[in-house]
């Protein structure tokens, strides 16, 4: 993959910081001191959107146990400054559309899952998103796994991002995203992935296929489709952050937290911290209080 650095859930000339937006006054007469005492306490929008004071909103990365990402792998995290000097992954005029791409046969049920994920993906990045056909996954990588008496089909995620998606990225991508309701393993010796990205080459892969019931040999219900969807919108976002040069955050409980397990995934929090947030905002340039009601009425 050209020695692309790849991040799994399993960046230069560097630029100023982005100032904090201030609150314009009227010029027609100056403040008294008690109205400066007011707006000085008053927290502006990007104090509230990035430095909330409320501990309730965010809370800070707990401590990792044992077998957890960060106690297996000592990331330093990524703050702001490193990012934005790190020339990430941005959109252009040309490049300036999110392409989901399926690879596999999606069966009808499948089909609404990955449209409603093309919708959350519109809202959480602010960019057109573009689904495209199907693509058949290829048999090279693929391996058979055994689990007691259970099998099942595992594809290679370096196949899939250096053979089926890098090749294909689409002249209007500015990240490429397959999705799979099979399953993915990274490396000979891992036993499973819930989703891999390049953070060089705008491409990342990822598996819906332990979210549903079934794949445990389990009951569907009502209760666990939503918990599909929100655990599926959970990898997708995070893998795309990746393919936007974003690292695991390390700072807070937050989306792009890297996870070893389903047990870890399934305790994590689905939206961005603030640093994250920043990253995003200040790379793509959404609004980010509309990003924020965007989703809410999702």
């Amino acid at each position: 993959m050209r020695a692309a650095k790849l991040l799994a859930l399993a960046v230069a000339a560097c630029t100023a910081p982005e100032p904090p937006r201030r609150v314009e006054q009227s010029p027609s007469s100056a403040p008294t001191a008690a109205a400066a005492a007011s707006a000085s306490s008053t927290p502006s929008a990007f104090e509230r959107l990035y430095h909330p004071a409320d501990g309730t909103l965010f809370e800070k990365k707990r401590p990792a146990r044992p077998g957890e990402w960060l106690e297996r792998f000592k990331e330093p995290g990524q703050s702001f400054l490193r990012y934005q000097g790190s020339r990430p992954v941005r959109p252009s005029a040309e490049r300036n559309t999110l392409v989901l791409q399926p690879l596999g046969k999606l069966d009808a049920r499948h089909a609404v899952l990955v449209g409603k994920l093309r919708e959350v993906m519109a809202a959480f990045f602010g960019l057109p998103v573009e689904l495209r056909p199907a693509l058949p996954l290829p048999k090279k990588g693929q391996r058979t796994k055994r689990e007691g008496t259970r099998t099942w089909t595992q594809h290679y995620t370096r196949v899939l991002l250096d053979e089926v998606l890098e090749p294909r990225v689409p002249k209007n991508a500015v990240v490429y995203v397959g999705v799979t309701v099979e399953d993915l393993y990274p490396d000979p010796t891992w036993n499973f992935v819930f989703g891999q990205a390049t953070l060089e080459d705008r491409v990342g892969v990822y598996s819906l296929a332990r979210f549903f019931p079934e794949f445990w040999g389990e009951p569907s219900s009502p209760e666990r489709e939503a918990r599909t969807f929100e655990k599926s919108a959970q990898i997708l976002v995070h893998e795309t952050g990746h393919a936007f040069s974003m690292e695991h955050c390390t700072e807070y409980e937050c989306v792009m937290n890297g996870s070893n397990s389903l047990e870890e995934l399934n305790g994590q929090f689905g939206e961005l911290c603030p640093v994250c947030l920043r990253k995003l905002a200040w790379n793509i340039g959404f609004d980010a209080e509309l990003r924020y009601e965007k989703l809410r009425d999702l």
